[in-house]
């Protein structure tokens, strides 16, 4: 059965309406980087089966697919069609049509969240600090707070010397307790442009502080310069147990202005109960997720959200609730998503004595002991040559530390790539994702392959003290899962070229992005 299409004119329509809609390109990330719609959502084929249900939860929602008229749209209807949905359509002609018609085409990812922060820097004049100028405040002992406005875990890959952990959706939360820096310099850094831009400007909005400013260009700045960044530094701004007075009032400030719904338990029910799209998240980090949350609810913290919009709020004008303990953190998410354009924002505290509460994280698929096969078995079929051993996790992963003699192997063309195993020797999959695994395995069975999984993946292997190859090694299938972002380059000098390649890009963002009707953001 033919699929059916959608007029360039008919889909540009849908973005001046209130019905919702989603926008997949569905093929393989490094292709989706290269040229995409604004609006679109990636959701690869080769994963397409794992994140499509949570990205657009309603079968009877209106997606709409785009691709570069190479036949993946074509691919994913029929399968979207297999998985329950009825009313898939694909842009007529795709991108080369629309970019025919006048339309814009966006390479890189992350474009509306990337965008948005220098539309925000621009509008609201976000005050910046260049990295030299920095370095010589500091070099004079100038009394300065230093905040990265990532996580934690990225925070101790790198940062500016001295600085400090302190999410950007939670900068309020916790930025409230150092009032002890009220009248002096606060200048917040990420490792780029975006969350520095929205951190710095989430405190001057609270008005808790009098000098805020974001660090121009993040830690590249600092690394042009010839400065190098601090490894291992693990200091954050704490998180209280309970939201300060001050933090409570400024998120009470930001929601009167942006006239944020607050639900209660029963108003909770009532909107979950409703059968339009609903997206429940819960914006807390992982730890705090996982010790109890409400049942149905899905764990992104906020300042990744915000980072990442495009991956998690698939379905335009959706209705969105963000869950916190605290009133702190979720008002201040959902105050940024409503600059973003998203309307339809509600949040809900969190009580502990809620009935709603379920601890744990969800399961993803569970592979079967007889699916799997021991680190020991592994290196012993290594060795015999009796089986090929297929590392199915992301390419620079695999790239980064593989097990000596093992093949690259995506799911995107399994078929076309098997073809060049012409012994017809069992597959060893080492994996990171039991879920996709799983969907290997499914695969490999249908094409005739015998496959199991290496039990414990390459964790296990290094902890039995088995030897790890970095670099290329044997590319079995092209790696077009992932794009290559500047972090991914071991290599110091090609970092900083895609760093300052990657900056560029961002900047540009905002010229590229006017007249297109995805973009809605409501700056004030």
């Amino acid at each position: 059965m033919s699929a059916t299409t959608i007029s360039i004119e008919a889909f540009r329509n849908l973005y001046a309406g209130k019905d919702e809609f989603a926008v997949i390109d569905p093929r393989e990330e490094l292709f989706f980087a290269r040229g995409h719609l604004f609006g679109a959502t990636n959701m690869p084929l080769s994963r397409m089966e794992l994140v499509f249900a949570a990205g657009v939860p309603n079968k009877s929602t209106l997606v709409v697919l785009c691709d570069d008229g190479e036949g993946h749209a074509e691919q994913a209807s029929e399968r979207l069609t297999e998985m329950g949905y009825d009313s898939v359509s694909i842009v007529d002609g795709g991108l080369p049509a629309w970019a025919l018609t006048g339309g814009a085409v966006f390479s890189g990812v992350n474009v509306p969240s990337k965008a948005f922060g220098e539309v925000v820097e621009r509008d609201l004049k976000t005050p910046t600090l260049s990295a030299p100028d920095l370095k010589e405040k500091l070099d004079r002992n100038e009394e300065i707070l230093l905040l990265d406005a990532r996580p934690l875990e990225e925070h101790e890959q790198y940062c500016i010397p001295g600085s400090v952990s302190c999410p950007s959706a939670e900068m309020i939360l916790r930025a409230a307790e150092l009032q002890e820096y009220r009248n002096k310099s606060i200048v917040v850094h990420c490792a780029g442009r975006t969350r520095s831009i929205i951190g710095a400007q989430t405190l001057i909005d609270s008005g808790l502080f009098k000098s805020v400013r974001s660090l121009c260009n993040g830690t590249p700045g600092w690394e042009f310069e010839g400065m190098t960044t601090e490894k291992g530094n693990l200091r954050e701004a704490a998180r209280p147990e309970l939201a300060s007075d001050m933090a409570v009032l400024a998120a009470e400030a930001i929601r009167a202005k942006w006239e944020i719904p607050v639900l209660d338990a029963q108003a909770l029910a009532i909107w979950r109960a409703k059968g339009d799209t609903r997206y429940l998240f819960d914006i807390r980090d992982a730890a705090e997720f996982a010790a109890g949350h409400v049942k149905g609810a899905r764990h992104i913290a906020g300042g990744q959200l915000l980072q990442t919009t495009d991956r998690y709020v698939v379905v335009q004008n959706a209705n969105i609730v963000l869950i916190d303990d605290d009133g702190v953190r979720a008002t201040t998410t959902a105050m940024w998503l409503r600059r973003m354009g998203w309307h339809k924002v509600s949040t809900y505290q969190m009580l502990p004595d809620t009935d709603l509460l379920e601890t744990g994280v969800p399961k993803t698929a569970h592979l079967s002991s007889a699916e799997h096969v021991s680190v020991g078995g592994t290196y012993l079929a290594l060795q015999s040559a009796k089986a090929y051993i297929c590392d199915i996790r992301r390419s620079y992963e695999y790239r980064r530390g593989h097990i000596p003699q093992s093949a690259y192997l995506t799911r995107a063309e399994l078929e076309n790539d098997l073809i060049k195993l012409r012994e017809q020797r069992p597959l060893i999959l080492v994996s990171d994702d039991d879920a996709y695994a799983a969907l290997m395995l499914n695969d490999l069975i249908s094409l005739g392959r015998s496959a199991k999984v290496l039990q414990g993946g390459i964790t296990a292997w290094r902890a039995a003290g088995h030897p790890i190859e970095t670099g290329n090694g044997w590319l079995l299938s092209r790696p077009i899962d992932t794009y290559f972002e500047s972090d991914h380059y071991d290599d110091f000098q090609v970092h900083l070229r895609e760093h300052h390649a990657y900056l560029n890009w961002e900047i540009a963002l905002i010229d590229h992005i006017v007249g297109d009707p995805a973009v809605r953001y409501e700056i004030r």
